[in-house]
């Protein structure tokens, strides 16, 4: 079975890393109702939180490194794309070495969380107005940021010939 790479932002890993865990929760609390007795409150499912660690190995393993912690420093959300699901609005959290040092060889660990409705909505600079595409993405990938169909961006991006294939820098209309 060949499985997509896992990229975030503009960062693919040249292969896999070797563990990765997606965690959701929802958030229940109970309550005592004055002369009622117990009742539960659902609060609704957190965002998703993905950790997991990897390896970079051979000639090129501190370059690669330094790439993911080059897309670690920037701020914002970014698209996270993981094997064998669908890409969502992610925000890297956490990125460290670990493991002992050998030529050649980096152990690393990774955290992202998801990035909700409820965390955009309250952002004043959240999504919406113009998004610059990444080489290679495709209106699919930028529907699923900013939580909206590839139908919609669409209709709002008439000229978009090719929704399959975006260029760098080609400017889509979002809400």
């Amino acid at each position: 079975m060949n499985f997509q790479p896992m990229r975030f932002k503009e960062y693919q890993w040249p292969h896999n890393p070797e563990t990765i865990i997606v965690e959701q929760e929802r958030e229940l609390k109970q309550l005592t109702v004055p002369f009622s007795g117990i009742t539960w409150q659902d609060y609704g499912c957190s965002g998703r939180v993905v950790t997991g660690e990897g390896e970079f190995f051979g000639p090129g393993c501190a370059e690669e490194y330094a790439g993911l912690e080059k897309v670690m420093a920037q701020d914002g959300p970014g698209l996270l794309v993981l094997p064998n699901l669908p890409p969502f609005s992610a925000r890297f959290v956490s990125l460290r070495l670990t493991g002992k040092s050998e030529p050649q060889l980096l152990h690393y660990q990774f955290v992202f969380r998801e990035e909700t409705a409820q965390a955009t909505a309250s952002n004043p600079e959240a999504p919406g107005g113009v998004y610059l595409a990444q080489e290679g993405e495709n209106l699919w990938d930028i529907a699923a940021l900013y939580a909206t169909s590839a139908e919609l961006l669409l209709e709002w991006n008439p000229s978009i010939q090719w929704p399959n294939w975006l260029t760098q820098g080609q400017e889509v209309a979002v809400p």
